[in-house]
Order: C-alpha cells, then structure tokens, then sequence
C-alpha cells in the first residue's frame, strides 16, 4: 500500500510540475514547482545568493560581475561613509526619477539617502544644522543627563 502511495505522489508531482502549478497553493508556478511566494519560503541560505543575483538582473540590469566589478572599485566599501559592511552586503543605491545607479551603499547611508528623497538641498540643510545648532545660540552649551 505504501509502495502504491508514493507512485501516485511521484505521478502527481511530476504532472503538476509540468503543468507549472505551485504545489501549495495550486496558483501558476513562477519558479520551478513553486509560485513566487512559496518559492521564496522555501529558499535557505544557500539560495540567497542566487536569489540576490536574480533581483539584480531583473530590477538594474546588472550582473553579478558588474556588481563584483564595481564592489572592487569601491574597495568593498560603502561609497558614503567608506566603513566595511558588518552583517548585510552592499545595497545597489539607484536615482529614483532616472532609475540611474550610482554606486553600491551600506544599509544605513542607503535608509538615510531614502528617508531624504535624494534631494540634495536638505541634505545641505542638515549639514548646516550639525555644524550651527540653534540651542547653542539661545542656551549657550549645555550637555545631556542621563544614559544616552
């Protein structure tokens, strides 16, 4: 009985493979047996690296020797802040209008470029503040309390 079982479970798979339907969820297989979703559940880390190189092919174009090529000419260094990343690779950082790259980011440069909208002025702004902050004007220096 089992042996009957698993020859129907192999029919079943290898004709719903064929037909490209996902295997959980029965909607239209994207990648291999699975659809996009469940396809990307099942990934383990091994699979990460394919998947990454994937995602930049398809949204920049590039391949993972132009990313290879330009991580090199950065030194594998974020292009802002010049640190090493620690846990996360290089994030492609992209103009948002023109869709152009412009060089490879670590995470927080990148979350500091996007919480701006890449405008450069209030970029300028900030820098302005850090250098002349108002409290030191009106309440001359004044340090924190406390933990910080």
């Amino acid at each position: 009985m089992t042996n009957t079982r698993s020859k129907y479970l192999r029919k079943y798979r290898a004709n719903r493979k064929e037909k490209g339907i996902c295997q959980r969820c029965k909607s239209q297989a994207t990648e291999g047996i699975h659809c996009h979703k469940h396809a990307r559940m099942l990934r383990g880390p091994k699979h990460q690296r394919i998947a990454m190189l994937c995602r930049y092919r398809r949204q920049w174009n590039l391949t993972f020797a132009e990313y290879l090529l330009l991580k090199k000419f950065q030194k594998g260094r974020c292009a802002s802040c010049r640190k090493r990343p620690i846990k996360r690779r290089l994030a492609v950082d992209h103009d948002h209008k023109t869709k152009m790259l412009r060089g490879l980011l670590c995470r927080r440069c990148n979350m500091v470029l996007g919480f701006l909208n890449d405008d450069i002025r209030l970029l300028l702004k900030m820098i302005a503040y850090l250098s002349n902050p108002p409290a030191l004007w009106v309440l001359g220096k004044r340090y924190a309390k406390g933990r910080y």
